[in-house]
């Protein structure tokens, strides 16, 4: 039997949750993000559940982020990123041009400038709308 291996992210915010799936050739075979109404184990386990229908018994490989991520982490037994560092890591390594990273999120906003491969400052910003767009780069 011909077993693939697949890669999850999940990013549990403080009002969504997002989740990509990549196959062994980095190609996002399913996608979820929606409003969890503070029952994020609810949705979280939907999302798994959907998967499983998709892909069976197949090995994964999670990593997790987001503001309320790290608890989603720990019941999952799975690695947790802080949201800053992942996205930084994937703007250099996606779009190595990118000289500023702009991630608006539902309390806040932060903009990492980078300084070739590394990234250089941050700012943070409070209080951003609850329908705020999610990252975007800038060149």
């Amino acid at each position: 039997m011909d077993r693939h291996i697949y890669r999850i992210g999940l990013d549990v915010g403080s009002t969504t949750a997002k989740m990509a799936v990549l196959d062994g050739t980095n190609n996002i075979i399913h996608s979820r993000y929606e409003r969890h109404n503070a029952h994020v184990s609810q949705l979280v386990d939907d999302y798994f559940q959907e998967l499983f229908r998709l892909i069976g018994d197949a090995e994964v490989s999670i990593c997790v982020t987001g503001s309320v991520g790290m608890s989603t982490a720990e019941t999952l037994r799975a690695d947790f990123v802080q949201e800053v560092v992942a996205a930084s890591v994937y703007a250099k390594t996606m779009h190595p041009e990118a000289k500023e990273l702009i991630d608006i999120g539902g309390e806040d906003a932060k903009v990492v400038f980078f300084n070739g491969r590394r990234a250089a400052s941050l700012t943070m910003l409070a209080s951003t709308a609850p329908e705020a767009p999610e990252p975007f780069l800038t060149r």
